[in-house]
């Protein structure tokens, strides 16, 4: 994703890092697009899901 001028923003929500395990955190990695995710944000996002389980 880009802002139009060419700065990539990340399809993950701001604060997503900090977030606990629990229903906030599963909805905020519902709608994220792990296609438009870089390497960095796919870890992320698999090291959270796993805090889920």
């Amino acid at each position: 994703m880009s802002d139009g001028d060419g700065v990539r923003i990340s399809p993950l929500p701001p604060g997503f890092g900090d977030m606990l395990p629990g229903p906030e955190l599963v909805a905020a990695l519902a709608p994220v697009d792990r296609n438009a995710c870089n390497g960095f944000e796919v870890g992320e996002q698999t090291n959270r899901q796993a805090r889920n389980l």
